[in-house]
Formats: structure tokens, C-alpha cells, sequence
């Protein structure tokens, strides 16, 4: 009998399951079976009985085709005003903790993927994977504007040298415009033509923004432009559309002309390209994907690191390999972020599994000259303050449950 009642009770659940129906654009909750833990997420795309889901507070690259086996409804609870809304956490706190070991620190719940310095390095504009762009006095890390975009997570920023324009991509290109009068950032220009952004920058000293990502007509390929943000359209391409190179990371030098580039590809490496033809001139050779890129201040070396748990320097005319600086070795190690001190004589370094949330290096040797840090050893990206006296650092979260330190500003003296 027992067993009886047990298969109808099986028969039930799994019946219960299988009739669940999701649409786009719903919040789920997605099983991730390495773990056994529900992770908040999107319902990206139906295909028949399956669904291409992303996850809330994490890149493009974790999206993936699940069954309903995988999904369930997020639990709606209601509100004091008695409306609903979902929520997949039980508890909520609004104190942030206190980090005494950095400079300055802005703490919330959600994961910040990219950030950039204006030239005059006293906003730092910050990529949120909650749909908003917040801009961040550099000195204390206060919020000066929060630009609300959308639902969907906003991988890539950039700002113009002259502070006029401020660009960010994650399901589309989004550009805002400084008002003159406020001071703060409006709406100016959303170009339809893009889909999938990975990266972005502004070339210094312009208002041509180079964007990598997937043309809105196919976004299983990949492509790289030149962007007149005063003219409103597409200036030159760099990177026809392909289907094997997706842009991972993305670096352009002081001068404005090269653009470092990186994919998700067999290639591996880093390539150099000249800006105005869209040459490749360079390619630096690493055994796995390069996640993140920089320049030197004068251009002449790059740094890389990625999947193969080191930072490497090379030399851009010679494209020979300068030295090699060790993040760790393990198999949840990996470099998301890279950069060089305004000096070129150090390489800041952050990203997963290192104990230190950022790791300082000399940019000559390789050599390890101090930690920064250990609340939270998973940094998404890096720079330098103008002075090269702080290093600035953004960070994922795991969970909405409370506040913590998503960008965090430690001494790199």
C-alpha cells in the first residue's frame, strides 16, 4: 500500500512539473546540477519544450538551454501596499558591512561586470547586472546617478574623455547624454543594430565608441564597429560579423590607435588592430582564452589573463612575451580583470579563487609584490585612480539576501 501511495505521490509531482509553462522575459528559478542549488534567472528564448535561460548576476557566457525538470516559478510574496511581487530570497537587510581594509566601498546586492575612470578621474562608471548604470564619485565611492536602463543585465560600459557621453550594452546598445544644465545623464540614442554586447570602449579623445557584440540580425555571430555617437551611425567596421571569434575582452590605447582584442575562440591570444583601417597588425600567442586586456600608458606592452590562471606581459612591436605573473594555480582560479598603473610599472590583477580580492605585480618580473584585500575574492574588472594611488574593483555577489561590497577601492601603496 505504501508503495502505492508513494508512485501516485511521484506521479503527481512529476505531472505537476511537466505542466508548468514559462514565457520570455519570466523570472525562474534555474537548478544548476553541479551543486543542487536554484539560481535566480531569465527565460531568454522558448524552444518548444525547452528554454534558453540566463542568470541573474552572471555574464552571457553561463546561458544555457534547460528542460522544465530544471525550472520552477519564483514564489510571489506580497507587499505592505498588497501587491505582489517575487522574490527568491527569505531575508533582507539594508546595512552594509563594514570593510576597514579599504580606502572606500560601495556595497548592494547586485554584481557589477565592468567599470571605467573618466579622464578626469572623478566618476567612475559602473556596468550593473540589476539593468542600471550607476556613476560613482571616484574619491568616496558615493552614488552620484543611477541611470535605470531596463530588466535585462548591463555587461559593458564606457564613458568619453570629455564626461559628454556615456555608453552601455547588454541586450542593446544604450548611449546617454550629459545635460549641461543638471549635470546629469539623459537619454540620447538606443542603436538597434546590436544585440549580445560583451564590450565597449570609447576611443580617447573621441566620441567614436568601438563596440563588440552580435548584429541584432543574427546573434549567433559576432562583430566589432567603430560607432559615431555624434552622427548616429556606424563610422567604420573593424571586425566583419563571424560565427567563431565573440569578443571576451577589449582594451584601446591612449593614443587611440589600436584596439586590443580578445575571443572566445581556438585562436586564443590577444590581436592588435589599427583603429582607422581595421589591420590586424598583432597577435599574441596564449595557450587558452584571454578574459581581460589593457594597455600600457604608452602603448607599447599589453597585458592579458584569463583561463590559464596567469597574467602575461608582452611587448606589442616585437610581440614578444615580457615576463608571466602567477594568480594561482587551481581549478577555480580564474583572471577576469587586468590593468597597469598610470606609471607602467605594476599590473593590478583580480578574479576568482586567488584569496586575495586583487593581486599587484611588477609589470617587468611578474613578481608578486603585494595582496589587496580578502572579502571578496571574485573581481569582474579593474583600474587604476588617476593618481595610481588606489586601485579600484568590482565584484560578483551570490545571493540578494543582503548588502556587500561590490566595488571596493584599496591603497596600492
Amino acid at each position: 500500500m505504501k508503495k502505492i501511495f508513494a508512485l501516485i505521490a511521484f506521479l503527481f509531482i512529476t505531472s505537476f512539473v511537466h505542466a508548468q509553462t514559462y514565457v520570455q522575459n519570466e523570472s525562474v528559478e534555474i537548478l544548476w546540477p553541479q551543486d543542487g542549488q536554484w539560481y535566480a534567472g531569465k527565460i531568454l528564448k522558448v524552444q518548444g519544450d525547452k528554454y534558453m535561460v540566463s542568470y541573474d548576476g552572471y555574464g552571457a557566457e553561463w546561458n544555457e538551454v534547460v528542460g522544465k525538470d530544471r525550472l520552477k516559478k519564483v514564489a510571489a510574496e506580497t507587499t505592505s501596499n498588497g501587491q505582489e511581487q517575487t522574490n527568491t530570497s527569505t531575508t533582507t537587510t539594508t546595512t552594509a558591512p563594514v570593510n576597514e581594509s579599504a580606502n572606500a566601498f560601495y556595497a548592494s546586492v547586485e554584481t557589477i561586470w565592468d567599470i571605467q575612470l573618466d579622464k578626469s578621474g572623478k566618476l567612475l562608471v559602473c556596468a550593473s547586472a540589476y539593468g542600471n548604470i550607476k556613476i560613482l564619485n571616484e574619491g568616496d565611492l558615493t552614488l552620484v546617478q543611477q541611470i535605470e536602463v531596463g530588466k535585462d543585465p548591463i555587461s559593458c560600459v564606457s564613458i568619453s574623455d570629455d564626461g559628454m557621453y556615456v555608453a552601455a550594452g547588454g541586450e542593446q546598445l544604450y548611449i546617454y547624454k550629459k545635460n549641461s544644465s543638471t549635470g546629469l545623464y539623459e537619454s540620447y540614442d538606443t542603436p538597434t543594430g546590436y544585440t549580445g554586447l560583451a564590450k565597449m570602449r570609447f576611443i580617447p579623445g573621441t566620441h567614436d565608441l568601438i563596440v563588440g557584440g552580435a548584429p541584432k540580425s543574427d546573434y549567433t555571430k559576432s562583430i566589432v564597429d567603430v560607432w559615431s555617437v555624434d552622427e548616429k551611425k556606424v563610422a567604420r567596421n573593424i571586425l566583419p560579423a563571424t560565427g567563431s571569434n565573440f569578443v571576451c575582452a577589449m582594451a584601446v590605447s591612449s593614443d587611440g590607435k589600436n584596439v586590443a582584442l580578445t575571443f572566445s575562440t581556438v585562436k586564443h591570444g590577444v590581436d592588435i588592430y589599427d583603429v582607422a583601417t581595421g589591420k590586424l597588425t598583432a597577435h599574441l600567442v596564449s595557450k587558452m582564452d584571454i578574459s581581460a586586456v589593457a594597455f600600457s600608458p604608452d602603448g607599447n606592452f599589453v597585458v592579458g589573463g584569463g583561463l590559464e590562471q596567469k597574467a602575461f606581459v608582452w611587448n606589442v612591436s616585437t610581440k614578444a612575451l615580457v615576463c608571466t605573473a602567477l594568480w594561482r594555480t587551481s581549478d577555480q582560479a580564474y583572471i577576469y580583470g587586468v590593468a597597469f598603473s598610470p606609471d607602467g610599472k605594476s599590473i593590478a590583477v583580480c578574479g576568482m579563487g586567488s584569496g586575495s580580492a586583487v593581486n599587484v605585480y611588477d609589470a617587468t618580473k611578474g613578481t608578486l609584490q603585494r595582496g589587496l584585500g580578502t572579502d571578496n575574492p571574485n573581481g569582474n574588472a579593474i583600474t587604476y585612480n588617476k593618481e595610481g594611488t588606489a586601485v579600484l574593483t568590482a565584484f560578483t555577489t551570490y545571493g540578494d539576501i543582503a548588502k556587500v561590497t561590490v566595488v571596493e577601492k584599496f591603497s596600492a601603496q
